[in-house]
């Protein structure tokens, strides 16, 4: 309790001895306020939890994608003898990657765009304990609100993405030609 106290006063610029007076004074029920915004707290803090694990998610199949954009960059500047066809197969691929790395992108501004709205959220409803100052349950439910629905566009970009993964996932190399190409690559 002393520890809280002093925290308090420090952070709201109090002396000490102002905050030990609050201190004493406090009753059970502004206890129980705390413990409630703690409850009130808890559901935006498992959200904050989601969005982080997406959030690595994401970074994952957005590091996957430039590496095989780089790979297809470099086989397309080296250019030894590549068939034509397959050639051509990698620039279409090329511009897929391209599109998927910028919904990547979008989704991880959703999501940590959501993330901050979360933390807001949180401390908008800790911030009506710690300065015993009203907060509108408006701008809560605003920025919880908000929150979530970034938290739904990042989801649903990601939907997106993974959609278009699927679908361009290269099913129509021309084998024949990259296998080929790939023998008289290897040392003999």
């Amino acid at each position: 309790m002393i520890g809280l106290a002093m925290f308090h006063g420090f952070i709201w610029g109090m002396s000490v001895d102002i905050c030990f007076a609050r201190m004493q004074s406090m009753d059970l029920s502004s206890l129980s306020l705390a413990t409630s915004a703690i409850h009130l707290a808890l559901a935006p803090a498992f959200l904050l939890s989601a969005v982080v694990t997406l959030l690595g998610a994401i970074a994952g199949r957005l590091a996957r994608n430039v590496d095989r954009m780089r790979y297809l960059q470099g086989q397309l500047l080296d250019e030894k003898g590549i068939p034509k066809v397959l050639a051509a197969h990698y620039r279409k691929e090329l511009r897929e990657f391209r599109f998927r790395g910028r919904l990547g992108t979008s989704a991880i501004f959703a999501d940590v765009l959501s993330g901050v709205l979360v933390c807001l959220s949180i401390l908008e409803l800790f911030g009506h304990v710690i300065a015993e100052r009203v907060v509108t349950p408006n701008l809560v439910i605003v920025t919880f609100a908000s929150g979530l629905l970034f938290f739904l566009a990042s989801l649903l970009l990601i939907l997106v993405e993974v959609v278009i993964a699927y679908r361009s996932a290269s099913w129509d190399v021309p084998l024949q030609h990259e296998e080929s190409w790939r023998s008289q690559q290897e040392p003999q």
